[in-house]
């Protein structure tokens, strides 16, 4: 039975780093390598699941230690069959052993690095329990399977990392171990059941750490690039031609970044979205140099309200990549509390004409118990037209479960529009315990709002949100490990008193030891459309529409190579009716390759056609890693409701984080109403990262 861990008692351990003399031999083969003899191993993992709050089910080992130049970490997780495992390319899929710094200790940011049996190495930076997995830094790894284990060596270069300037240091760790075949998750600090160990404040620590002193690294990597494009915007992309990042410490804690001639080639592309409602579409960021501390200069509301959002810069129409002259980007930490970021960019313009210039500020302070503030500014500069925007933020935390952000923001242009209301705030609060998780939230939208280097999805809005799910532990009750009950709403309103929209959802989730699960849905909405707007081309009037969906899926039980997924949902949709279909399923061939569908449709009756029209979403995707360093991923993309197919397949040769060489092609078809455009091309860029100290 699950003992129920709690914040109250859940202990957090701590340890002592080792110095190693000698650098251990990177192989992988921890338990015959001198280097280790004298490290004391960490143990006594605990389960998040299945049983939450037991011993793990499998004895995992863990070693800390450190040269002049590197940390060094080593696993060793038995096995009672090594015949039994599930390592994958795919991260999702597979067993793994991931480790979690909070250099700083200061709850909010921090590194994750996570790899398996067949060693592919996955990193991701963490802000506020959030990971960001498109992040990537300079490390190794190296993985071997033995008779009843499996054994890893990380290998992190000091200058890979920030940290305070202190000669002996404590840094926040945890580690993790995920059997995949058995739904079990289990760490070295044990975390309660709401939370995951991307929750920083639960980690463990290590003491007797001896970083470097202060040296001066730079990172310099320049590509070289050829490419050949057909069909629109192929001026845009044809050419051959070279560029560089280089990063520079200015400080252990502070680092300065330029880019010229900036090229993101390698970049897969977007993935495809039909929009079915009147208000825009959220695509997010993936280009390396804007992920790099990405989330300092992150204030707002996710997916609604950002002040400043990445793909305003270089991103035109379409999602088309616009020339990037280049930039220069100062971001870290001075001293142990204040964080700063400051971004200057030029890229073309998104009209076709001259170029733009992108301006960014920001400061953050951290404070005890995950609190921070800090504030934040942008300038766009087109020649004849610039617009700025101003924000502050706010982060309380209450006791070890409570938190309230907030953030203010006004914006101002002076490109001839007028405006008023040009501001924006929200307020948001959340409390968790292992039985509930709620949160409630109010946010505001100005009419004039206008952060031109940001994202609004609404203007001229007033939002409120309240959300309560109850998560009650099973404890293999009819092989169940819990059940989830789900209460949100969300109502939208203009300034005049006119709602926009609400939604009322009730979900019930069971979740079984096995990694099954299924889900029931309510979901009762009211839209109200003053203009009417289009869906697939087809009118939605002007008026008031309520209705209610129910809908229902689930997926089955974690067994390779097959897995299954679906749902189906029906009810009212705007003057009609609605039934939605999605099914998702995977194959693994072999720990190096698996494929992936997804398919969802729409049926959509509206009382004024003659028949239904439907739209749907396809996605067909395949991943083979030849080696840890060496993957083929391609992805076949359709949306009916556009009549776009869209074709992304990259071959990549990686010598260390994100450089290599890329051999990248992309093909993106349109069938409009009376015309046909194809766009194509073939990329082949090789990028080299040199690492200097002195």
């Amino acid at each position: 039975m699950s003992c129920g861990l709690t914040l109250a008692d859940a202990n957090r351990p701590t340890a002592q780093a080792t110095y190693l003399a000698t650098a251990p031999v990177f192989d992988g083969r921890v338990k015959d390598d001198p280097a280790w003899f004298k490290v004391q191993p960490l143990t006594n993992f605990t389960q998040l699941l299945p049983e939450h709050g037991e011993p793990a089910s499998l004895k995992t080992l863990v070693y800390v230690g450190y040269t002049d130049t590197d940390l060094h970490l080593a696993f060793i997780a038995y096995e009672d069959d090594v015949n039994a495992m599930d390592p994958s390319n795919n991260g999702w899929q597979s067993d793994g052993v991931v480790a979690v710094i909070d250099t700083y200790q200061n709850d909010i940011t921090g590194y994750a690095f996570s790899t398996n049996q067949t060693g592919v190495e996955w990193d991701a930076s963490i802000f506020n329990g959030n990971e960001n997995w498109n992040w990537s830094t300079v490390w190794d790894a190296i993985a071997v399977v033995h008779d009843d284990n499996w054994s890893v060596e990380m290998v992190i270069p000091f200058t890979s990392l920030n940290y305070p300037k202190q000669d002996v240091q404590e840094w926040g760790f945890n580690f993790g171990r995920v059997i995949k075949r058995r739904n079990e998750v289990s760490h070295w600090a044990a975390i309660p059941r709401q939370f995951n160990m991307m929750r920083l404040q639960l980690a463990g620590t290590i003491g007797g750490l001896k970083p470097p002193p202060a040296k001066r690294n730079v990172k310099f990597l320049p590509y070289l690039i050829t490419a050949e494009a057909e069909g629109r915007d192929a001026h845009l992309l044809n050419r051959s031609d070279f560029g560089f990042d280089v990063r520079y410490s200015l400080t252990p804690t502070l680092n300065l970044e330029g880019t010229f001639n900036t090229d993101f080639a390698q970049v897969e592309s977007d993935r495809l979205q039909i929009n079915t409602g009147r208000f825009s579409l959220f695509f997010p960021e993936t280009r390396p140099f804007f992920l790099e501390n990405s989330q300092l200069f992150t204030i707002g509301v996710p997916r609604e309200t950002l002040i400043f959002h990445s793909r305003r810069i270089g991103i035109g129409y379409g999602g088309t990549r616009l020339p990037m002259d280049g930039g220069v980007k100062l971001t870290g930490h001075v001293g142990r509390q204040n964080e700063v970021g400051l971004m200057y960019l030029r890229a073309d313009s998104a009209s076709g004409e001259g170029f733009e210039d992108f301006s960014i500020a920001r400061y953050s302070r951290s404070l005890p118990n995950r609190s921070k503030f800090g504030f934040l500014t942008t300038n766009r500069d087109s020649g004849a037209v610039d617009s700025q925007t101003y924000a502050g933020d706010f982060q309380w935390g209450i006791g070890e479960r409570g938190e309230i952000r907030t953030f203010a923001a006004a914006s101002r242009s002076n490109d001839g529009v007028p405006r008023e209301d040009e501001y924006a705030y929200a307020l948001y609060g959340n409390y968790n315990t292992p039985k509930y998780q709620s949160s409630a939230s109010i946010h505001e939208v100005g009419s004039g709002f206008n952060p031109a280097m940001g994202f609004v999805q609404r203007r001229n809005s007033r939002k409120g949100h309240v959300a309560s799910r109850r998560t009650v532990a099973m404890d293999g009750k009819w092989g169940l490990n819990e059940w989830r009950q789900l209460f949100n709403y969300t109502g939208y309103w203009d300034f005049d008193g006119y709602k926009e929209s609400d939604s009322l959802f009730i979900e019930s989730w069971f979740v079984w030891e096995n990694g099954a699960d299924i889900w029931t849905s309510v979901n009762v909405t009211n839209e109200g459309v003053r203009d009417p707007f289009y869906v697939v081309g087809n009118e939605v009037p002007s008026g008031e529409y309520a209705s209610t969906t129910i809908g229902i899926g689930a997926n089955t039980p974690y067994a390779k190579p097959w897995g299954i997924g679906g749902a189906v949902n029906a009810g009212g949709f705007y003057q009609g009716n609605n039934v939605g279909v999605g099914i998702w399923t995977r194959y693994e061939f072999n720990e190096h390759l698996n494929l992936n569908l997804g398919w969802n449709s729409n049926e959509v009756d509206f009382p004024t056609l003659d028949e239904p029209f439907n739209f749907a979403l396809t996605s067909v995707g395949f991943s083979a890693a030849f080696t840890p360093k060496i993957n083929l991923d391609g992805s076949i993309q359709y949306n009916e409701a556009d009549k776009v197919w869209s074709t992304n397949v990259r071959f990549a040769w990686l010598r260390s984080a994100s450089a290599g060489l890329f051999l990248v092609f992309s093909d993106i078809n349109e069938k409009h109403a009376r015309s046909e455009e194809q766009r194509q091309s073939i990329v082949l860029k090789y990028s080299h990262i040199f690492d200097v100290n002195f």
